[in-house]
């Protein structure tokens, strides 16, 4: 026989034990002032959804995509992610997330008082000469970002992402 428990029946597999259950807490801290404030920069997604011959439909959302519709259901959901709101009012893409994540100075800018390369630079013209030539965050602000759920995390940093790959 077996050494202690129920015996099985010749031939039938016994069911394994129930797991115990994990329960996961987390826990978020508060940003730093400084991140606070390159965090309202960005805008959250925005899914546009279509339902037939009429113009598309724009809502705001904090909430991660919703799951595919199955084809034929007259929904076709595109999300897009919209660029800081420094952009959109005329800045260039090096400001992205200034002063603690853009890139460096430009010194086209600096010297001259204009970019030939205007919104398309790289570089950031928020930025003054006594800057630091390289910005990081401080270690609150960096927890703060590391424990962002994973979606929210992107949305901030995607397109700072997406200016360094290009």
């Amino acid at each position: 026989g077996s050494a202690g428990g129920a015996q099985a029946v010749c031939g039938e597999k016994q069911p394994p034990p129930p797991r115990p259950r994990l329960q996961i807490r987390l826990r978020y801290l508060v940003p730093a002032p400084p991140l606070v404030d390159m965090l309202t920069r960005f805008e959250p997604p925005i899914y546009k959804e279509r339902s037939g011959p009429g113009k598309p439909k724009a809502r705001f959302t904090d909430e991660f995509p919703p799951p595919p519709k199955p084809e034929g259901s007259g929904v076709e959901v595109e999300t897009t992610l919209l660029l800081s709101r420094s952009r959109l009012n005329g800045q260039n893409e090096g400001a992205i997330g200034h002063p603690e994540l853009c890139s460096r100075l430009c010194d086209h800018f600096i010297k001259l008082g204009e970019c030939s390369m205007g919104a398309e630079c790289k570089r950031c013209h928020l930025c003054e000469k006594r800057c630091k030539r390289h910005h990081s965050m401080d270690k609150l602000s960096r927890q703060a970002l590391t424990q962002m759920p994973f979606g929210h995390r992107m949305i901030h940093c995607l397109p700072r992402l997406q200016a360094t790959a290009a």
